[in-house]
């Protein structure tokens, strides 16, 4: 039985509740939209590759209270080529399909859901403020190194060089770390928390650029509101119908049954744009229009904020399929400076 095979004999449904039962310690399992996404995408993925074999790490654990068995020779490969792969049951199999099912979800999803969805916490965008974090990446070891090609190297300004040191360099700047004075360390606390806000920058930035290709001009009236916002966060959800059910209605069901809004992190939040994009060929109809505003107007009336639309195109979405950024945003808090 292929991975693909195995993925078809049982439902979503079925696959989501094992993979609460074995994963349940995994925070991701809570918000099942995204596992929803991709098991719909993989049951219409045709094999395209070398195949091979899928076969299981079983655990000690009896109640589930970890893990209880891993899928190898899943994660980092294309799916085109892991969903022809032939699965092979462990020995005296404990397990349900629909468990070894799940194993396999959580496996190809380790590095992220989508092209949209992907996880890598250490890229930063080139741009602007990602040549910004980089110097000062650079700024921030300087100090502690002593080797004089090493510095001149920092102290370029290509734009494409990267901060890496050898083993021996690493050494030193620990070494350094461990014995700075309090000024030094001070210094060190400045440069490091401005480091993360021009990383935060960056991505917002980079969010912007990919906004004006499908949003055009009004992406000018967002840009305010995501660059000073004092907290901000984007949940993306895909339709994968695949022609076989309305597209607003799949995202509805990955919002309404699936906590494919995160409803528990929408707190604290005073702004909620929600832009939809389709393919230039099937633009939002205005009925399609009409039901996001009732699919989000409940929740932004909930939590007392504010709710916008922005409708756009993207080339690369099927005609049958549709994407949300649902960007929630808080305003920096004014500081008043005391008066004199």
């Amino acid at each position: 039985m292929t991975v693909k095979e195995l993925f078809t004999s049982v439902t979503f449904e079925e696959i989501a509740a094992a993979l609460r039962r074995t994963h349940h310690s995994d925070s991701s399992i809570r918000k099942m939209a995204s596992y929803k996404e991709v098991y719909d995408e993989i049951c219409h993925t045709e094999f395209k590759g070398d195949g091979g074999n899928v076969i299981f790490d079983l655990t000690e654990s009896t109640d589930f209270s970890d893990v209880p068995m891993l899928a190898n020779n899943v994660e980092g490969d294309y799916w085109e080529n892991t969903v022809g792969k032939t699965v092979v049951f462990p020995d005296s199999n404990p397990f349900t399909k629909a468990e070894l099912a799940g194993s396999i979800l959580w496996g190809m999803t380790f590095y992220g859901f989508s092209q949209l969805k992907k996880w890598n916490p250490r890229e930063v965008p080139f741009g602007k403020y990602g040549e910004m974090t980089h110097r000062l990446q650079c700024k921030l070891y300087l100090p502690y190194l002593r080797d004089k090609k090493q510095i001149t190297q920092l102290k370029r300004r290509d734009a494409d060089y990267q901060v890496a040191f050898t083993f021996e360099n690493w050494a030193k700047i620990w070494h350094g770390m461990k014995h700075q004075n309090r000024s030094k360390r001070m210094r060190f606390h400045r440069i490091e928390n401005r480091i993360e806000q021009l990383e935060r920058l960056a991505h917002r930035d980079e969010l912007l650029t990919h906004l004006s290709e499908m949003i055009g001009a009004e992406v000018d009236d967002l840009r305010p509101q995501i660059m000073n916002a004092a907290k901000m966060q984007v949940i993306i959800r895909e339709s994968r119908s695949y022609g076989e059910a309305a597209r607003l209605d799949y995202l509805a069901e990955l919002i309404t049954r699936y906590n494919g809004l995160h409803c528990e992190e929408c707190e604290n939040y005073s702004d909620m744009t929600v832009v939809v994009t389709t393919s230039p060929q099937n633009p939002t109809a205005e009925h399609e229009k009409q039901a996001l505003a009732q699919l989000f107007s409940a929740q932004a009336v909930t939590q007392g904020m504010s709710l916008k639309f922005i409708y756009g195109t993207e080339s690369s979405l099927p005609d049958s399929e549709m994407n949300l950024r649902i960007i929630l945003t808080s305003p920096q808090e004014k500081k008043h400076r005391p008066k004199r």
